[in-house]
């Protein structure tokens, strides 16, 4: 796993890639404190405060959609983010929903769930095993941070 903290996306479909992620934000639409939104590179004082309430350390936002950044058909996706969210359960990690948008609005947003308590080798397994290329993860008081999946 590689944390990624900002590539310069010059002329490289990976670095243009991890840097589309970097931007996005992602969106927890339900959880105790209310909704909010993470960024890579900044801390989340709302994700800090969940993961104290729940005394545990880290947390990862996965998705199951578009698995290798390929659009897939509405149903196709939520079945996947079924089985993500069956997986997460079974584990026993609480979770909440939310998803990952482009702020520029060139990539449909995508359903995802913040997981806590989730090592990050764990999620980096789930997120391999729905073929994702990235998530994002982080731990109580640090910034966000891109955990490239591939290379």
């Amino acid at each position: 796993m590689q944390r990624m903290a900002d590539p310069s996306p010059a002329d490289d479909p990976g670095k243009a890639l991890a840097a589309a992620y970097l931007a996005t934000d992602y969106h927890v639409c339900q959880s105790p404190l209310g909704p909010f939104t993470i960024r890579c590179g900044e801390p989340s004082p709302p994700a800090t405060a969940l993961l104290a309430e729940q005394a545990v350390g880290q947390w990862a936002f996965i998705t199951a959609e578009n698995p290798g950044s390929v659009p897939l058909p509405r149903e196709a996706n939520a079945e996947r983010m079924r089985q993500l969210r069956a997986a997460v359960e079974a584990a026993g990690y609480r979770h909440y929903p939310g998803f990952g948008q482009d702020p520029a609005g060139d990539w449909p947003a995508e359903a995802s769930l913040l997981v806590l308590g989730i090592e990050e080798a764990a999620a980096a397994a789930l997120g391999r095993h729905f073929g994702q290329r990235a998530i994002v993860a982080g731990r109580r008081d640090e910034p966000a941070g891109l955990v490239w999946l591939e290379g």
